[in-house]
């Protein structure tokens, strides 16, 4: 809620209070939220630890602030690996780029020819990551069955990255139809179920049904518009 309101400095108090615990989850939005303070030195530890744990997108993002902030390509390329072998995309792909630097093109060219499938990778702003979370933390206690918090997240982060073109909102369904081809009935569908979950008890949650049918609509709408 904190990180939601901006308040990075409180979010970061109870994000590292979580991530004492040893959730690899909450290690991970620690690590991110120093990031967005530039406390590299802090994002490092949390970033470490939860990928200590087996954690593929924190030791993706570990093994990029290593590089980029400490210059540490043999820690990068270590991490990169591990979140390669995870089944990590971008990893495998960063990996393979410095295999080659180094001259190892046997290996690189095993990771860049046939790296794992792409998928929709954690969004970019922390709040929307910790609203789904709350979302699912919300829909288990109520009973449901707790969604995925990557799906929840893909969601909220399709709307953010198809929107940011757009100076004014008012009409956004509408605009995205226009550009896209997506029919008005699923843009619509998918715009009730983003503002559930930003809104929680403006409707009922999304069952496990309705959720896949918007994140179907989600990739359709990123594939039309060219949004990776």
């Amino acid at each position: 809620m904190a990180l939601s309101r901006g308040d990075l400095r409180t979010a970061r108090g109870w994000f590292e209070q979580a991530a004492a615990a040893g959730r690899a989850c909450d290690q991970r939005m620690a690590g991110f939220v120093c990031v967005e303070l530039g406390d590299t030195a802090a994002a490092s530890h949390w970033f470490g630890r939860a990928a200590a744990g087996g954690d593929a997108e924190a030791a993706y993002n570990y093994g990029l602030l290593l590089i980029a902030e400490f210059g540490d390509l043999a820690g990068g390329r270590h991490w990169f690996r591990q979140a390669a072998q995870a089944g990590h995309h971008e990893a495998a792909v960063e990996l393979g780029g410095l295999l080659s630097v180094a001259g190892e093109h046997g290996e690189a060219q095993a990771w860049l020819s046939d790296p794992p499938p792409p998928a929709w990778a954690r969004p970019a702003e922390p709040e929307l990551t910790a609203r789904a979370e709350l979302a699912a933390a919300a829909i288990g206690r109520g009973g449901g069955e707790p969604p995925a918090v990557a799906d929840l997240a893909e969601v909220l982060s399709t709307w953010d990255v198809v929107t940011r073109p757009l100076h004014d909102h008012s009409d956004v369904v509408a605009w995205l139809v226009a550009r896209s081809g997506v029919h008005l009935s699923a843009v619509e569908h998918l715009a009730s179920v983003r503002g559930t979950l930003l809104r929680p008890g403006s409707s009922p949650w999304p069952g496990q049904g309705e959720l896949q049918h918007v994140l179907t609509t989600a990739r359709d709408l990123r594939r039309r518009l060219g949004v990776r």
